[in-house]
């Protein structure tokens, strides 16, 4: 009998200490998918992706909406975590996220949906560079019983930037790396426009990237519409952005997107001049570099300024100005 305990005993040893010794199995590597994964399976939405972009330092980004809000999925390698934390704070805005603090943040449009993806996801709600400007907050109010105020209590003050409080014309922003800054809007800019894509595409009539599309230039030949040249004219919309990352932005890697709203709430894109362009700008800049460049758009002729404002969407925020 104390044989056999003996050898139960030895028996015993053995298993517990090849289990101590086996190597512990290595966790799930952190994507975008696992933690929209995690939100859609909380009942939340993000089951479609809206967006898929390579971010700077080897991450990536992935949006989707959740609660009717753009919810931001971004995940980088754990040794650029600091450097990335770095050039985030350097736009004097702050956001609110869920994160592990260590690769990844998942950032929606308020603080509310904030608080619903911290048990899904498993991180931390963190408030990101501590600025004054938080871009996502929704602050709650209460009143002196303590109680939440009701549906009809006036809204929180609008965050700057926004439709209900867009910024002035002279307002300089910082987004993702970039700063943007409008410099001037000319209404009645048809002739002028006309007569340089015109000089442009004599100067190389095989290149059909110059070829005139514009409805409101008589040089288009088929194109031209003597009713649209009746009632529209073409606007130029003047700006500047500069590289303030450490990399060259190539075309195609970040796009800029302009819109103008007038103050019927008419939304007006901008046009299309020739075959290969396209409505959105691509940002081409070396490190540190400003550079100036145009958009265009087809307005009324009787459009009014006063009132109307100018979106500008970056590959991740949407930003409001108003005319002078």
């Amino acid at each position: 009998m104390k044989r056999n305990l003996g050898l139960l005993c030895v028996l015993a040893l053995t298993i517990f200490v090849g289990a101590t010794s086996l190597p512990a199995a290595n966790a799930a590597p952190v994507t975008p998918q696992t933690l929209s994964s995690k939100i859609s399976k909380a009942g939340l939405g993000c089951k479609k992706i809206i967006e898929k972009t390579s971010m700077l330092f080897s991450g990536t980004k992935w949006v989707c909406e959740v609660s009717g809000e753009r919810v931001s999925i971004e995940v980088y390698p754990a040794k650029y975590w600091k450097e990335i934390q770095k050039l985030v704070c350097s736009f004097d805005m702050g956001f609110i996220a869920v994160s592990d603090n260590k690769s990844w943040m998942v950032s929606p449009e308020s603080r509310a949906t904030a608080k619903k993806l911290v048990k899904p996801l498993g991180g931390k709600l963190t408030v990101f560079c501590n600025a004054n400007n938080i871009i996502n907050e929704t602050k709650a109010t209460t009143d002196s019983s303590g109680t939440s105020p009701s549906s009809t209590a006036s809204p929180s003050a609008a965050v700057a930037g926004t439709w209900a409080k867009p910024f002035s014309w002279d307002a300089t922003i910082k987004d993702e790396g970039f700063k943007y800054r409008l410099t001037s809007f000319q209404a009645n800019a048809t002739k002028a426009l006309c007569e340089l894509q015109d000089k442009r595409s004599q100067g190389d009539p095989d290149d059909y990237d110059l070829m005139l599309t514009g409805d409101l230039c008589p040089q288009s030949g088929d194109q031209y519409s003597a009713s649209a040249a009746k009632a529209y004219e073409y606007a130029v919309l003047n700006f500047e952005y500069t590289n303030e990352t450490q990399q060259i932005s190539y075309p195609g890697s970040f796009s800029v997107y302009f819109k103008i709203a007038d103050a019927k709430g008419k939304i007006y894109e901008t046009v299309l001049l020739s075959y290969q362009d396209s409505r959105s700008l691509k940002i081409d800049a070396v490190p540190g570099a400003t550079v100036p460049t145009s958009v265009y758009f087809k307005l009324p002729k009787d459009f009014v300024a006063e009132g109307s404002r100018i979106e500008v969407s970056t590959w991740s925020n949407k930003y409001y100005w108003s005319f002078k």
